[in-house]
């Protein structure tokens, strides 16, 4: 009887330790696939983030690339405005148009800045704020129609009321010049993180102040 309470002993310790031993071994197993899988999971996520801050910094870098050549190209092209403001101001207010010669030299410069700005304007227009394109756009055509109304004041000997309004639209051309030279300074300023100013146009040559554009004195030449 003895003997085979030794053997049912034993047999129920046997397998008490047969079940602890698949437990733990099952646990162990369990916890080494866990492992497995998050160990995969965390590389593929950091994959994951890694592609990720390589697409942003490549799209980072592309941005700044498209607003560094858009500061660019404004920058030409307020040079170039400003050029051309500098010929209408050498035709209108500093030229001696007594002189035929040079009064043809200056009208042809006028003329040609005019041509450069806009030649250079609408291939990149696609650079500029709509707001901002729109305003050269309607500046620059009203600019082509004034230089040709002056210069038919020049060569002719019109009725003196038509001479009044093509001198007047010379005056109002001017302080479109300080309006759209204020824009483009905006738009680069803005590009750059800088402060906007706060009021007032360009510095333009022969203002009184900062706020007030300059006016063509064509009633001063003589014709």
């Amino acid at each position: 009887m003895s003997q085979i309470n030794t053997v049912i002993s034993s047999f129920v310790g046997s397998s008490l330790i047969t079940t602890a031993l698949v437990f733990l071994f099952r646990s162990w197993i369990s916890e080494r696939i866990k492992n497995a899988i998050k160990h995969e999971y965390d590389q593929k996520l950091e994959t994951h983030k890694a592609q990720l801050q390589i697409a942003a910094s490549e799209r980072s870098i592309r941005l700044t690339r498209v607003f560094e050549r858009q500061a660019e190209v404004i920058a030409a092209t307020y040079a170039k405005l400003w050029a051309f403001h500098e010929a209408v101001e050498d035709d209108t207010k500093r030229g001696d148009h007594s002189d035929f010669a040079q009064s043809q030299e200056l009208q042809k410069n006028c003329q040609s800045k005019h041509a450069d700005v806009l030649k250079y304007f609408l291939p990149h227009k696609i650079y500029f704020p709509k707001d901002t394109a729109e305003r050269m756009v309607y500046f620059l055509n009203t600019g082509q129609a004034a230089i040709g109304a002056f210069e038919v004041t020049l060569t002719s000997k019109g009725n003196p009321d038509t001479h009044e309004k093509n001198y007047q639209r010379f005056e109002d051309y001017s302080k479109e010049f300080a309006e759209v030279l204020a824009l483009l300074e905006k738009d680069f300023q803005r590009i750059l993180g800088m402060e906007e100013p706060k009021a007032g146009g360009a510095n333009l040559p022969n203002s009184k102040s900062n706020n007030q554009a300059p006016a063509f004195s064509s009633r001063r030449m003589v014709i």
